[in-house]
């Protein structure tokens, strides 16, 4: 009586699956290296900020942003407010990575990394 109801269900849960799966794969890159990216400018403010200045840590940021194969970024991508030592900072880069569909199609995904860090004072 109710032979092949339960195929409906079978298929719909592997198409749903399967474009989860896909989904992942073509965002998860783009969410991974913001999140990198997000865990380094942490890491260079704390350490590197106090002792070395603004621009260093952006020429710095831009060679780790290269490392983890992210768009070319210049020292335009980022800015920061009120940067100064024992000082709530808010440091920020903003680029757009490019996602690639079949069919030759994509989409640029604009993305906004900010890092809200008091910086502290250079170790001696």
């Amino acid at each position: 009586m109710n032979r092949g109801a339960g195929k409906f269900y079978v298929i719909f849960a592997i198409l749903l699956v399967g474009g989860l799966v896909y989904g992942i794969t073509l965002f998860g890159p783009v969410y991974q290296h913001q999140w990198r990216l997000e865990k380094e400018m942490e890491e260079i403010l704390r350490t590197e900020y106090a002792r070395q200045g603004e621009e260093k840590v952006v020429e710095d940021l831009i060679q780790k942003a290269q490392e983890f194969e992210l768009p070319p970024l210049t020292p335009d991508n980022f800015s920061c407010e009120d940067c100064e030592v024992d000082k709530m900072s808010t440091f920020t880069c903003d680029y757009t990575e490019r996602i690639n569909f079949p069919g030759d199609k994509f989409y640029d995904m604009p993305i906004h990394v900010e890092v809200n860090i008091k910086i502290p004072p250079p170790a001696f």
